[in-house]
């Protein structure tokens, strides 16, 4: 359970390069990620607590000559960011459906697509914005 724990928190902190990268496709996964968390119960001052957290666990791992004051504010203000994607979504699940991508492919030389709809007590299919 801990290494499990240990590989999420890697996977969340690798986000961060990718953000200057795919800036779209970060956000899509931080969507997916609130999303989620808002399954498990997860509420929204847990996100602020989260990002408090991980950015004070990596100053206390890698000492203030390790992370500079610049670089501390830098973390801090790009894990609240993310947190506050994750939150929104979060709140969103329960009251509208969001669409998460899930296909695409090409048909008769035009691109179709598939996505999902989330909503806390609701799951819908979308092909090519046509609910099924």
């Amino acid at each position: 359970m801990a290494n499990d724990k240990a590989r999420l928190m890697r996977n969340v902190i690798g986000l961060v390069p990718t953000v200057i990268e795919d800036p779209p496709r970060v956000q899509e996964e931080l969507i997916r990620l609130g999303c989620r968390h808002s399954i498990y119960g997860v509420e929204e001052f847990d996100f602020e607590t989260f990002s408090a957290a991980l950015v004070n666990a990596l100053r206390t791992l890698l000492g203030r000559d390790g992370l500079s004051e610049a670089a501390y504010a830098a973390w801090k203000r790009t894990l609240a960011s993310m947190c506050e994607v994750m939150s929104e979504a979060a709140k969103t699940i329960s009251q509208t459906p969001v669409k998460l991508p899930l296909h695409r492919w090409k048909k008769n030389n035009k691109w179709k697509s598939s996505a999902l709809g989330l909503a806390l007590h609701n799951i819908n299919v979308y092909d090519d914005e046509k609910v099924r």
